[in-house]
């Protein structure tokens, strides 16, 4: 495979973000660019390399000193890297370029992971271990050790990134100590890191010049940051399998090796609202299994097909629009509750799976029709209150990924589960206005295939009578012309044969 050609995990890079148009959209493409609700659409190829470079940059320093401290105070703690993933990834992102994603895989060595969401611990003792309390024995009688996310997350993780920010300001000239902000939180799974000054600074060439500039194309952002900043998730996570997935390169190939690995991490998810900490006994205790692997490869391999390119950029034309009322303060914002990024990119796979996988009906003509099915998928979402995780309870995952440990093999997950009944009035109000403003950039709802739409309302819980295929239509009068010829020719027998014995008598 080329190196050109590298996806999923193959691939640990920042991808330009997709925005293709159908062979004969010129003249959509100049309407999307006008409007003045996705003015912010797209990034110059030149300043994403910037963007790309300087966060990169950032983040080896960031990984220099939480490795540094793991080896120094926390023994049998090993920092591997980061696993770059979200939509600076996936080819997704949209207006703002200084914000990326990344998880950082580490392990601790000796542990050994069993196939029950319980981790069990080989007898290898590390003082940090029980200083900062991360295993828990829930009895007597079990031998089994689980490890507290709240602690690890907020007492070793959180004085790594700390001991990482003393060290980065302590090699900073005096005079630019005064100046630099690096500001860290916890939100689990993610530690958000924000750095922010107001002029050049030694350490990082370029930072303050390339953030500045972007910063000052924000929009609203004088009115929300006085200083240009630049925004990092970084997710702590451990790997706890590896799957597998068609090789789109080779699977078509005799010899080709069909598959390609798959990581799957799990994250730190312990309960910080208040709300989840008393649904749960093990609110300290919880850890999500991240479907970013997947994820990359869905958005990897749809670059290599059209409709699915359609798909993406129709996803994106919807991020920035709700980023641009939300940036604004327009009353719509209300629409941005269940329109976050990841329930578009959700709707977005919900998409490809259905309207370009399916052997029967797999192409679309353009990122007219692409849009027109999206807002179609997502009104659906909103109207019925329900978005279904893609990867969770879904049948359909296992159309494109036959060995998936999610899909059908999770139960099913209402990503709209916590909102409230009051958002989903406002947001359905947002909707039709987001129709109107988007008007003549997408394929109107009557004018799409409603038998196309019908598995995904199936998946919502809901009924379609589909239309019967003209095939069917064409066999069913075949077979009725058959019928009745042959009770035709049958009375034309009895008649005969009646004629026949009057004569013989």
């Amino acid at each position: 495979m080329a190196a050109d050609e590298r996806i999923s995990d193959q691939l640990n890079a920042w991808r330009y973000p997709v925005f293709t148009v159908g062979p004969d959209e010129e003249a959509l493409q100049r309407r999307i660019l006008q409007n003045i609700y996705l003015e912010n659409i797209n990034i110059r190829d030149y300043d994403w390399d910037e963007h790309c470079s300087t966060v990169d940059s950032v983040l080896d320093k960031i990984l220099l000193g939480l490795k540094k401290y793991a080896r120094k105070e926390y023994e049998g703690l090993i920092i591997h890297g980061n696993i770059k993933q979200g939509s600076s990834r996936e080819g997704l992102k949209v207006n703002d370029a200084l914000e990326f994603d990344c998880l950082v895989k580490f392990e601790i060595e000796g542990m050994q992971i069993t196939e029950c969401p319980v981790y069990d611990y080989s007898g290898v003792i590390y003082p940090w271990l029980n200083r900062c309390k991360i295993f828990t024995k829930t009895g007597l009688n079990d031998t089994h050790c689980y490890i507290n996310t709240k602690n690890l997350q907020e007492k070793v993780f959180s004085a790594l990134v700390d001991k990482t920010r003393e060290q980065i300001y302590e090699r900073l000239p005096l005079e630019d100590r005064t100046v630099y902000t690096y500001r860290r939180s916890v939100k689990p799974p993610s530690f958000p890191i924000r750095i922010s000054l107001d002029r050049e600074i030694s350490y990082v060439r370029d930072l303050y010049i390339r953030v500045e500039r972007e910063s000052a194309k924000r929009p609203g952002q004088k009115e929300y940051l006085e200083l240009p900043t630049l925004d990092i998730d970084i997710v702590p996570a451990l790997l706890l399998r590896t799957d597998y997935v068609p090789n789109p390169y080779t699977v078509n190939i005799v010899n080709g090796d069909k598959e390609m690995t798959c990581a799957v991490y799990g994250v730190m998810k312990w309960t910080h609202r208040l709300h989840e900490f008393y649904q749960t006994i093990d609110h300290d205790y919880i850890w999500r299994e991240s479907t970013c692997g997947y994820e990359k490869h869905i958005n990897d391999v749809g670059r290599r097909n059209p409709s699915q390119r359609y798909l993406m950029t129709a996803c994106r034309i919807v991020k920035s629009y709700v980023t641009w009322i939300k940036l604004n303060h327009r009353d719509t914002d209300q629409l941005h509750c269940v329109a976050v990024s990841y329930f578009l990119k959700n709707i977005c796979f919900h998409c490809i799976a259905l309207l370009t996988v399916p052997s029967k009906t797999n192409s679309l003509s353009g990122v007219k029709e692409a849009l027109g099915y999206f807002l179609q998928f997502l009104e659906l979402c909103i109207k019925n209150r329900n978005l279904p995780h893609f990867f969770y309870g879904n049948p359909w995952v296992h159309v494109m990924f036959p060995k998936c440990t999610f899909g059908s093999n999770k139960p099913k997950k209402n990503l709209y589960s916590r909102t409230s009944k009051h958002t989903f009035m406002n947001a359905e109000r947002a909707f039709r206005i987001m129709l109107q403003d988007l008007k003549g950039l997408y394929t109107e709802f009557d004018s799409l295939d409603s038998d196309r739409v019908g598995p995904f309302k199936e998946l919502l819980g809901l009924t379609h009578e589909y239309r019967v295929p003209q095939k069917a239509i064409h066999d069913a009068y075949s077979t009725f012309v058959l019928f009745a010829l042959c009770v035709i020719v049958g009375i034309l027998v009895a008649l005969v044969t009646r004629d026949i014995k009057k004569s013989l008598s």
